[in-house]
């Protein structure tokens, strides 16, 4: 036998002499590679099939044990955690704001809409609803506790002017200390006559008393006061107050400045000193529409804020007659702000993943969800979309096992059709508890792979809800691979025991599902090399998801496959397997069993493939297909809006398209954040950035700057110089401005270093923010410039900061700006860049590795071939079925490189294992490996099908794509690549097994080289002495 291995050696140097280096090597690698896997996987085999019972032991304790690591599982909602990369300036910003700088304020919305809002029937169901929530309680919170509150313009709560008069200026009854003589003093107080006049003292006034003021100051408010008195308490006389009475007695006035609750709507036409009363609720529930119009026609004073306001701004779709009046409105909203406790969320942190907020705030807005939900008072013909804050991270968190059903419905469709793909109607042939195994197999590679990547840390996010179809798909197209190969099977493979003979199918089988999850791995292993996180972690889970299943599939479910064996040759019924056939079923012996329908059906086709017209026809077809998928590739828009993520059954989703649909012009709210600069140096330079700002009329709607009003409110009492101005001047004026009524509003766009008081110099400001707001944007090509345009103002205002510990990336810039969809924008932006790198290197990585394992150049181009046009088409397609590039569909493109080669490499690996000419070649593949291919593709798509029933958008792309996948993929792996291969394939490899040498020369009874002197077509020179075909003819007949 070693003379015999040592004359084959010899014969491989010969034959491969006239070869150059890269093919020798090539053939080598081929030859190592192929070899070695088939000697283990027919070794591997057998050992699986001899102790099936260990192997299913250890299955089982495998999948208990890593299955573990699930309690490390987690979601993850946040935008930016899912889509902006570690270590960006974009995601350091975002970071560095919620441990610095937490958004406080919280948004609830409901939108009224009917034929016309401006009725007084839902004028009233507005005021009801008002009334409804402000009565929600919550652990003794009500509405008063957690609702923002701003202070409001009015008369004086804890002064009353009209006793402040020249008789108490002379009468006033000077108190001195009895060693002071001086009568013209000018400290004095002013005497407590409280006691003598009919005012009714409140409760929070009981601790009030007015600073010690001098004659000059009583003096300048006698004025004041007789003006209050004659004109009432107006915006302009308390801007006054504050210029000119600063800090005292100012301070001690708005320090019992009166507050409310931050409503708007258009009810506050009809309240009073800053609520709603009786008279109030009397007045609204006997408006008329007559009234309504006139009252939004000619009145524009908040009765809330007593402040001029535009009430068109809660109004949509808005109605006017000819001279330019509103005669109606489909549409008017009512909104609530809330705010964080912050106390709570440093005590107990946030309570909802993606957003802060603490769990009183969280619980408290649980119960508005319920009054503001509750539509069974609702008038007929009115409709309201609600928004409650908590509402978005919710619809976003419950997306991922939303469809838990969709997905156990599947899986039993999936069963359903491996059962009749796997076996045959008769007792004995039916394979249920196998087809049962097989899915059983698949679930079990789900709960490894997800306990290792949760115990690694790696997320799960709505976008990795169709990883169990996915693993599914691949999984059953290994297990159908597997039994393909057991049923063609050669007689006198058949004719051994279930030992070899499963020994045999995974020589076979182990190399073509080796192939198909290496490249899948390989395809998954680049996209987790992704720099945006979900698209990493989704290609975490899935590469280590295909791993497993092939380990499961090589183990598991090869080990059923030997007891389903072993069942058969016993004639053991398929269901009951305690019950034995007396005889084997049909007459016919297990071993000599035929060939299936769906084998003789490809036999057929075959025989039709490689006829002349079918191969232009093919041909002509192949190439319209390409030039459609290049036009359609084209016009692909790379586009992700985050409303996609949301439930389509969820509140907050209507809310959301109503608000876009009835106010198109709201863009997106954005912040300038300014940390820890020092503003009198750049105070100028701050101006000049809000007036460019201002200047992009295209971009942005509006500039909300307390800058702006600062500068204003300190230019109306003093003339500055703000070149020169000092740090301490500005934190002076500062103080004043934020108490004043005009700047009272942007407190909260501040965080000092210790608390704010009035009267003394503002502590140094760590924080600032100035509110801006974008246009309403239609798509990524104008919301992508947008945002870049803005970070470009911003970077060129060098604005710099003092702080010391800012990264190296954040450092130059004191100022940056940020919005809650900037993180999506960014997306947008990369996600172009990111798809064609993986892609690219997916496809570079998958060529090498077939090309390796194929061992023929000529053969791995022809693979690579029919996969891009498959992902060419895929994504063109994708165009006319109104998809775009997105987080969603990248995804899914990138792992579909990984599956378009299952279609592929199976049929050309088969191409180069047999001998013939091409035409044979591929009818003998076609028909061995063609319906397990179609196998695979069918039971991908049926695992996928029942997505086309749901409304999720993440649920639907991931059907179109993966339909467009099965569809594409299949014509290409059976149609397109068989002919081409019969026109244009490698010659071949491998011939007939020699079964004297089959397992200790299984490399050089399999493997041949081309013929170097003889140019017969199609023909291939084994290294294996193989038997004349008149004697193998002869032996068959005996």
């Amino acid at each position: 036998m070693s003379e015999h291995l040592g004359h084959r050696r010899e014969s491989i140097i010969e034959q491969t002499g006239h070869l150059n280096p890269f093919q020798k090597a090539l053939l080598c690698c081929k030859y190592g590679a192929m070899n070695s896997l088939e000697k283990y996987f027919r070794w591997h085999g057998r050992l699986v099939a001899r102790q099936p019972a260990l192997f299913i032991f250890l299955s089982f304790i495998a999948t208990i044990i890593c299955g573990l690591g699930l309690i490390g599982f987690y979601e993850e909602s946040d935008m930016t955690a899912l889509w902006v990369p570690k270590g960006s300036k974009l995601r350091n910003n975002v970071e560095w704001v919620q441990q610095n700088f937490p958004q406080q304020l919280r948004f609830n919305q409901v939108i009224f809409k009917a034929e016309n809002v401006l009725t007084p029937e839902v004028i009233q169901e507005m005021y009801n609803l008002t009334m409804r929530m402000r009565e929600v309680t919550h652990d003794n919170q009500t509405w008063q506790d957690v609702c923002f509150r701003v202070p409001v313009v009015t008369k004086p709560k804890c002064f009353d002017p009209s006793q402040l008069n020249y008789l108490n200026l002379f009468g006033k009854r000077r108190k001195r200390a009895i060693e002071d003589d001086d009568w013209f003093d000018e400290d004095f107080e002013l005497e407590d006559t409280s006691n003598e006049t009919n005012i009714e003292i409140d409760d929070d006034c009981k601790d009030f008393k007015l600073p010690e003021l001098s004659v000059s100051q009583i003096a300048s408010l006698l004025p004041l006061a007789q003006r209050i008195e004659e004109e009432g308490f107006t915006p302009e006389l308390a801007d006054e107050v504050s210029l000119k009475f600063y800090p005292e007695p100012y301070c001690s006035l708005v320090d019992h400045t009166p507050t409310v609750c931050y409503e708007e709507s258009l009810l506050e036409l009809w309240a009073n000193q800053g609520d709603f009363d009786q008279e109030s609720e009397n007045t609204i529930f006997n408006l008329t529409v007559q009234d309504i119009i006139e009252s939004i026609n000619t009145r524009n004073l908040s009765g809330i804020f007593l402040r001029e306001k535009n009430f068109k701004n809660v109004l949509g779709e808005i109605s006017y007659n000819e001279s330019g009046h509103i005669i109606g409105a489909k549409v008017a909203t009512l909104t609530w702000v809330g705010k964080v406790n912050i106390t709570a969320l440093k005590q107990f942190g946030s309570v909802q993943r993606g957003d802060i907020i603490d769990k009183y705030t969280f619980d408290y807005e649980g119960e508005m969800i319920e009054v503001a939900t509750n539509r069974n008072n609702l008038g007929k013909g009115v409709e309201i979309f609600v928004n409650i804050h908590r509402m978005l991270f919710e619809s976003m968190e419950g997306q991922v096992f939303k469809d838990i059903g969709m997905l156990l419905l599947g899986y039993l469709i999936v069963f359903v059709y491996v059962l009749l793909m796997l076996g045959k109607c008769d007792c004995v042939e039916q394979k249920v508890f196998l087809s049962i195994g097989g899915i059983l197999g698949v679930a079990m590679g789900i709960i490894v792979s997800y306990g290792l990547c949760s115990a690694f840390g790696f997320f799960y996010s709505a976008a990795h809800t169709v990883m169990p179809f996915l693993l599914l798909g691949i999984g059953i197209d290994d297990m159908f691979v597997i039994v393909q190969c057991l049923s063609t099977l050669s007689e006198k493979e058949k004719s051994k025991s279930v030992e070899d003979r499963i020994g045999a199918t995974m020589a076979h089988a182990g190399v073509a599902i080796t192939i198909t999850s290496v490249t899948n791995f390989i395809a998954f292993g680049i996209g987790a090399s992704s720099s945006l996180p979900a698209l990493r972690s989704f290609c975490v889970y899935a590469s280590l998801g295909i791993i497993i299943i092939f380990f499961f599939q090589t183990t598991w479910f090869v080990a059923l496959l030997a007891l389903d064996e072993y069942r058969v040759e016993a004639n053991r019924n398929g269901c009951c397997c305690c019950f034995v056939h007396s005889s084997p079923i049909d007459g016919e012996q297990p071993e000599f069993r035929g060939p299936g329908r769906t084998t003789k059906i490809f036999r057929v086709i075959a025989k039709w493939l490689i006829s002349v017209p079918v191969k232009i026809g093919v041909m002509f077809s192949t190439a319209v297909l390409l030039v459609i998928g290049v036009y359609g590739m084209a016009q692909l828009k790379m586009e992700f809006k985050p409303e996609w993520m949301l439930d389509p059954a969820a509140e907050v989703t209507h809310w959301y398209l109503a608000h876009k649909e009835y106010f198109p012009s709201d863009g997106e709210g954005g912040q300038l954040y300014l940390r820890s600069i020092n503003y009198s140096e750049n105070f100028l330079k701050l101006d000049n950035l809000i007036n460019n700002l201002e200047e992009q009329t295209d971009i942005i709607k509006n500039v909300d700057s307390w800058h702006r009003e600062y500068k204003t409110f300190v230019e109306e009492a003093e003339t500055v110089d703000w070149e020169n101005i000092t740090e301490e001047y500005f934190l002076q004026k500062l103080t004043q401005f934020l108490y004043s009524p005009r700047g009272a509003k942007y407190k909260t766009q501040f965080k000092f270093s210790s608390n704010l008081q009035c009267g003394k110099l503002a502590p140094s400001v760590l924080v600032s923010s100035i509110n801006y707001q974008h246009m309403g944007f239609e798509s990524a090509s104008e919301w992508v410039p947008a945002m870049d345009r803005v970070n470009l103002l911003v970077e060129d205002s060098n604005i710099s900061s003092t702080m010391l510990d800012l990264d190296q990336a954040n450092s130059s810039n004191g100022v940056f700006p940020l919005a809650v969809r900037y993180s999506n924008w960014e997306t947008d932006k990369v996600i172009g860049s990111e798809l064609y790198q993986n892609m690219v290197s997916s496809l570079l990585a998958i060529f090498l590795t077939v090309l390796v394992f194929l061992g023929s150049l000529r053969g791995a181009c022809i693979v690579i071939f029919c996969v891009a046009a498959t992902i060419i088409e895929v994504a063109g397609f994708m165009h006319f079925w109104g998809l775009t590039v997105d987080v969603i569909s990248c995804n899914t493109l990138v792992i579909s490189i990984g599956l378009c080669v299952d279609f592929s490499a199976h049929i050309a690996h088969g191409f180069l294992s047999v001998s013939g000419n091409r035409n044979q070649r591929v009818a003998t593949t076609f028909t061995k490996i063609g319906p397990a291919v179609l196998n695979g593709g069918m039971s991908t798509m049926l695992a996928f099908i029942l997505l086309s029933t749901s409304e999720s958008y993440v649920c639907l792309s991931f059907f179109k794509i993966f339909f467009l996948i099965c569809v594409f993929g299949l014509y290409h792996g059976l149609i397109a690549l068989p002919v081409i291969l019969a026109i244009a394939g490698p010659l071949p490899q491998v011939t007939e097994v020699c079964p004297e040498e089959v397992d200790e020369y299984a490399l050089y009874s399999r493997y041949s080289v081309p013929e170097t002197k003889k140019k017969t077509k199609g023909r291939s020179v084994s290294i294996c002495r193989e038997a004349p075909m008149e004697e193998m003819e002869e032996e068959k007949k005996g």
